[in-house]
Order: structure tokens, then C-alpha cells, then sequence
């Protein structure tokens, strides 16, 4: 089976998956593609490694355990409902090779208190941040040109 670089997945199939307590990417892995790509029941630190491009639509959804991620500076795009429900979520840094937070990103992460919105995001998606009670403060620089509005 060959796959691109830019389409590469990591497989669900990993030996002991139910004990994860912490998800190291493969160096491989390109792209974060739907919440297949780890356990939303048991992983609670995510370290996604340099190079990976996008995280996709609703790749962590439902990650209710999930307390941090490390996003490196090669991820451009954070896709619709990228951390929907992904209630334990606390903090997340947003690197400034971000340019785009797509529709509803981070639903419902209750527990999620502060976000900085760093200078290359241009646009974010409708519902953004919609139902994250603890959320005090969100930072947005003035190269945002589009948030939009439902």
C-alpha cells in the first residue's frame, strides 16, 4: 500500500490502544484526518509532530479526556469542529503558522479558559468558540479579515 506524503494516516490498529495515556504521532504521520486517528476515550496528552499540515475536520471530536495538545508551527489549517466536545481541554497554543480556525473548532470545550489568536490567522469559522464556559479571554490580532457570522 503506498500512500502520499500528504495523505498519510495513522492506522487505529496500535497494539494496547485502550491504555494510552499520552499519544506521541508517529514521525510519518502528515495529517490529523478524524477522530479514527486516536482513542477519544483514554488519550489525554496529544503531541502532533513537525510537519503534519492540517488538522481535519473533527479530528479530536468527542476527545472528552483530552486536557492538552502541542500543535507545531508546520499546521496551517485547524479544520470545522476540529476539538468539538473535547470537554477537559484547558489550554492550546495555536501556532503562527495558523492562518485558518474553521466552523464550531473548539464546541463545547468547557473546561478551555484562555486562547491567543496568533497574527497569520486571517479568518475564523462561525461558532468558534461557542459553549466554552470558562473561556475569560480570547486574544485577536487585526489580521483577522473574516470571522464569520450565523
Amino acid at each position: 500500500m503506498s500512500l502520499s506524503a500528504q495523505t498519510i494516516a495513522l492506522f487505529r490498529e496500535v497494539a494496547g490502544r485502550k491504555a494510552f495515556k499520552k499519544h506521541i504521532f508517529e514521525p510519518s504521520f502528515k495529517e490529523a484526518k478524524d477522530k479514527n486517528d486516536l482513542n477519544e476515550e483514554k488519550d489525554k496528552y496529544i503531541y502532533i509532530p513537525k510537519g503534519v499540515t492540517s488538522i481535519g475536520n473533527g479530528a479530536f471530536e468527542d476527545c472528552e479526556s483530552l486536557k492538552e495538545i502541542v500543535i507545531p508551527n508546520s499546521i496551517i489549517n485547524i479544520g470545522d469542529g476540529a476539538f468539538w466536545n473535547c470537554k477537559s481541554l484547558k489550554e492550546i497554543v495555536i501556532p503562527n503558522s495558523v492562518t485558518s480556525i474553521g466552523y464550531a473548532t473548539f464546541y463545547n470545550c468547557e473546561s478551555l479558559k484562555e486562547i491567543v489568536i496568533p497574527n497569520n490567522v486571517i479568518s475564523i469559522g462561525a461558532y468558534a468558540f461557542c459553549h466554552c464556559e470558562s473561556l475569560k479571554e480570547i486574544v485577536i490580532p487585526n489580521s483577522i479579515t473574516n470571522i464569520v457570522d450565523y
